[in-house]
């Protein structure tokens, strides 16, 4: 009796086993996290090697590429870092991407494992900081039409145009950080969460920072996918209709005489490579110029009218961006009316020969090119087969918008030698990025108690400052900066502290 009894209840505990699941899967559990990282933390990783492109494990940047014939500051792709400890919300760490002087559409994604017809709510909280003036880290002035919002595609694609994505309303604020939310039903076995922001206007800075986000579910939802097949048919018998035999006859083209050819005599003339002297359509109105220097305070609009010229001429003969940048130091040509400066006497214009690929020299003098009017760094890299960021980089240029007529620019495999070593087309040169800390004895500019921050790739003055909780102008007093735009990889810069 006692055996019977204990195969009872080894009976009863096996079914139970069966019956009952040993956990519930955690996608269906109410209210659980399914974000993989939804606080970016960790060590930021630097997709294909690319230190501009620093995003958080086990997310992802995506943008959207410029219109074709777009100006070159129109959807830039962002860079992408870790934000500084002052724009953290939770945890340790946030997620940076932003453009300098260009616009940009896109952001973050991340491919999630759901179960099909789950309820569910993405949610990421966004920080914006928009600044043309760079005046104060912490507010942002003349901001530049920044605009964000969140989706979801219930099916889990990752293309980001896809009409299926369900977006949260675009918003735009600034200066703090705002929780951003979007709600929909999952379709498949998986969903794509983004992250997204727009910008209309490309003077100054765009900073985007994200903490803080969730993926959660409240609960499933019937789905019913509804596969229609189409009914049988049966094909109506068919009576083949009778063929009538075809006869091809082959024919021989008759043949023909050519018409009879007259010689035709070319006259090779020697010509005599002749001085080029374009003429600006703006020089009948201002046959003469002069010669400018930029002071803080000065704007293109402010120089045509000092000098009875017109924004136009003065943009034309700088080749200036068409949102008139212009910065501290720049050398600029002014066209003025007859009577005023000098009479135009352009100098011949001397043809460039492109560098073929591969980086073999042309004719440039040691690797060093002018800049002529109407050239903008991304016409030159075309020109010599390279980005304008290597050219940017080989030149120490923050901001690749602001060259100048006359300015010379080292281009790199053509036999020039860059600012701070060389920079082959292919890579940056890898600089150590701990900071040294100094006390006691003056060091540069007589401070006693400083940091020396070596310039990475992709900093700028503006972000440096961001990281020291410093103003980017008192850094450029301590270094004694001339122009704030012109630093460069492995340059070493004091930080006051």
């Amino acid at each position: 009796m006692l055996s019977v009894r204990f195969t009872t209840i080894v009976l009863i505990i096996v079914l139970v086993g069966i019956l009952i699941p040993t956990s519930t899967p955690a996608i269906a559990q109410q209210g659980q996290e399914l974000l993989q990282n939804p606080d970016f933390e960790g060590n930021f990783v630097a997709i294909g090697g690319d230190s501009t492109k620093q995003v958080a494990p086990s997310w992802q940047p995506w943008h959207l590429p410029p219109p074709a014939g777009a100006d070159s500051s129109v959807n830039l792709e962002p860079d992408y870092q870790p934000a500084p400890t002052n724009r953290v919300l939770s945890g340790s760490a946030a997620q940076e991407y932003n453009t300098f002087f260009a616009t940009h559409d896109g952001g973050l994604f991340q491919r999630v494992p759901v179960a099909a017809g789950e309820n569910l709510r993405f949610a990421a909280n966004i920080y914006i900081w928009s600044s043309a003036t760079f005046e104060d880290p912490n507010t942002s002035i003349q901001p530049q039409g920044v605009k964000v919002s969140v989706g979801i595609d219930p099916n889990g694609g990752t293309d980001p145009t896809s009409s299926a994505i369900v977006w949260s309303t675009p918003i735009e604020y600034y200066d703090e950080y705002r929780e951003i939310t979007i709600d929909t039903v999952s379709l498949g076995t998986s969903v794509t969460v983004y992250v997204r922001s727009t910008v209309s206007g490309a003077v100054g800075v765009n900073n985007i920072y994200v903490d803080k986000a969730s993926l959660v579910s409240s609960g499933s939802v019937p789905v019913t996918v509804t596969a229609t097949t189409p009914a049988p048919t049966t094909p109506a018998p068919t009576t083949p209709a009778p063929t009538t035999p075809v006869t091809v006859t082959a024919t021989t083209p008759a043949p023909t005489t050519p018409a009879p050819t007259t010689p035709v005599t070319i006259t090779v003339v020697p010509t005599t490579p002749a001085s080029i002297t374009p003429t600006p359509p703006y020089q009948a109105t201002f046959p003469n110029q002069l010669e400018y220097v930029v002071i803080a305070g000065d704007t293109v609009i402010d120089l045509a009218v000092r000098y009875s010229s017109s924004v136009d001429a003065i943009t034309q003969a700088n080749g200036l961006a068409s949102s008139g940048l212009i910065y501290v130091g720049q050398r600029l040509i002014i066209p003025v009316p007859a009577g005023q400066g000098q009479p135009v006497n352009p100098s011949p214009v001397t043809p460039i020969t492109t560098v073929a690929p591969g980086g073999g020299e042309g004719s440039l003098a040691n690797g060093i090119y002018v800049v002529q009017a109407g050239d903008t760094l991304f016409r030159i890299g075309l020109r010599f087969n390279m980005t304008a960021n290597t050219i940017a980089q080989c030149n120490g240029i923050l901001n690749p918008h602001a060259i100048y007529i006359g300015q010379q620019l080292r281009i790199p495999g053509a036999g020039a030698t860059c600012v701070g070593g060389t920079v082959g087309t292919g890579g940056q040169q890898p600089v150590p990025a701990q900071p040294i800390y100094g006390t006691g004895g003056a060091y540069g500019s007589g401070y006693t108690n400083y940091v020396v921050h070596l310039v990475q790739p992709g900093e700028n003055i503006f972000r440096i400052g961001l990281r020291y909780n410093l103003t980017w102008d008192r850094i450029a007093q301590a270094n004694a900066l001339y122009n704030p735009n012109q630093i460069f990889v492995g340059q070493r810069l004091i930080i006051p502290r």
